[in-house]
């Protein structure tokens, strides 16, 4: 029982954070490229589709073999596919942090010589 409230619990704050971010992206106010966003809200819907399974797997216990088997590898390839994103979005955040940093310091650098 308390592991259902815990899904159920995840879930809402998992939509609620999509909302939050896709908001967020229509104002503009996040410096992030086209490919974290897509890498974000694919991780984040792939995750509330992996909650929803968890949530109703103990449903499909009197179904065919055959159809649990398909649905519980079906939600382990949900799991790599969030773990590969999440790894994604690490290193696009890295590569924009890098490409940041270069830009600052040339910023920098330009500013010392035109001082001179």
């Amino acid at each position: 029982m308390i592991i259902r409230v815990i899904i159920y619990v995840a879930i809402a704050v998992i939509a609620i954070a999509i909302l939050a971010e896709v908001r967020r992206w229509i104002k503009g106010s996040r410096l992030i490229s086209k490919s974290q966003k897509a890498y974000r809200l694919s991780a984040a819907i792939s995750l509330e589709a992996l909650l929803l399974m968890f949530l109703f797997g103990k449903s499909i216990s009197g179904c065919n073999p055959l159809f649990q088997i398909s649905y519980w590898s079906t939600a382990t390839a949900l799991t790599f596919i969030v773990v590969v994103l999440g790894l994604l979005d690490v290193k696009a955040t890295l590569v924009t942090f890098q490409e940041q940093r270069r830009e600052m310091f040339s910023d920098l650098i330009g500013r010392e010589k035109r001082k001179e």
